[in-house]
């Protein structure tokens, strides 16, 4: 009963109008912002360690900022699915896709991007890949009616939506001959089990994921930095950034290294608009790595 009343709810509020669904969100950000402060001992934390120059009244500011984001994000991710493809490609825009010519026909592609808002529109630019075969990484959720949200959301404009154990495999069964891409959403933070690599972000030892630089070596794809920049409300701009080892070949880790390198200095370029409020310091060297 409690899925069927969610997946009403997510079918419903999906079909609502844009403006009307920003009202939302406004409203949203003032509850957020004036009332709930959803984990806002966590958000200023983290603002607090990864820029420690600022002085409180900037953090606060950004931590403003950020409700906002995240609230339009909120908003965004549950209306995406119903979004028209010329109401989203004139709120939308790409640079630097001439990268990726080289690499057609010669090099399958993984595209790599952060929890920088709003992610769920990085879809879009597969709509203008030249490959066969598109794919976008997920997490799969537990709840059953979330998932297939999840997946249905991200599986439009001719991507199909993997679970991460299903692109694995998809990986290997594909051949490396430019005719396939995967976009990936890698920024994640690693339960403590699964620790087995670490390194400086934004001034502090931060556990993280490398499986995909395992994936990188053994298939020998191509690295593309997906940087994420908001315009305005419900606009975005995607710049795509060619990550190359320094000689020649990836030695172990040194895409991880590329990749969250780049993530950096996109979330500096605009410190609200990444996803402040997970814990992705809860690990602390030294006594959990």
């Amino acid at each position: 009963m409690k899925n069927l009343f969610l997946k009403l709810f997510l079918n419903l509020f999906s079909h609502i109008p844009p403006r009307i669904a920003y009202f939302v969100a406004d409203i949203l950000y003032f509850f957020q912002n004036h009332l709930i402060h959803y984990r806002r001992k966590v958000i200023l934390k983290n603002l607090q360690n990864a820029f420690p120059e600022k002085s409180n009244t900037e953090l606060q500011l950004l931590y403003q900022e950020f409700n906002r984001h995240l609230c339009d994000y909120i908003i965004e991710s549950l209306i995406f699915s119903r979004l028209s493809w010329d109401y989203l490609n004139k709120r939308t825009r790409f640079s630097n896709f001439k990268i990726l010519d080289k690499y057609y026909q010669k090099q399958n592609i993984l595209f790599l991007a952060g929890h920088i808002f709003n992610w769920e529109y990085a879809t879009l630019f597969a709509h203008h890949l030249k490959m066969r075969n598109k794919f976008a990484v997920y997490k799969a959720s537990k709840n059953i009616v979330i998932d297939e949200f999840i997946k249905k959301s991200r599986s439009r404009f001719g991507i199909t939506a993997l679970t991460m154990s299903q692109s694995v495999k998809k990986f290997i069964e594909s051949e490396n001959d430019g005719n396939s891409a995967f976009l990936m959403v890698a920024d994640q933070t690693p339960a403590r089990p699964k620790i087995r690599y670490d390194l400086k972000f934004l001034h502090q030892d931060t556990p993280v994921y490398n499986g995909f630089d395992q994936l990188i070596r053994k298939f020998n794809y191509a690295v593309i930095y997906v940087d994420i920049q908001k315009i305005k409300r419900g606009e975005y701009h995607f710049t795509l950034k060619e990550l190359k080892p320094k000689n020649g070949t990836w030695q172990a880790n040194e895409s991880v290294d590329a990749f969250f390198k780049a993530l950096e200095n996109n979330i500096k370029n605009d410190p609200a608009n990444w996803l402040w409020s997970h814990r992705r310091w809860k690990h602390q060297k030294g006594r959990d790595f």
